[in-house]
């Protein structure tokens, strides 16, 4: 006999572009919130005041000013 369960699963979206930071990944989560810190920050993810951002929508200047790219705001909004 099978059961079918609910569980809760984390994630993080990016608060410029709104991609998932498991977007092409073949999970859409994690139950370990501490296991999803390290998978953000293996995919070099950042946060900023509070704000996630993916590595496609942020790079830093010459004098290390942090720069979000906000010609990607809201890509990946549905």
């Amino acid at each position: 006999m099978t059961m079918k369960q609910e569980f809760k699963c984390y994630t993080y979206i990016c608060d410029n572009c709104k991609v998932d930071l498991h977007k092409d990944a073949d999970v859409s989560g994690w139950s370990d919130e501490d296991y999803l810190e390290e998978v953000k920050e293996e995919g070099d993810w950042i946060t900023d005041n509070g704000k996630d951002y993916c590595v496609d929508c942020y790079r830093y200047d010459d004098n290390d000013k942090l720069i979000i790219d906000e010609s990607r705001k809201d890509k990946y909004k549905e």
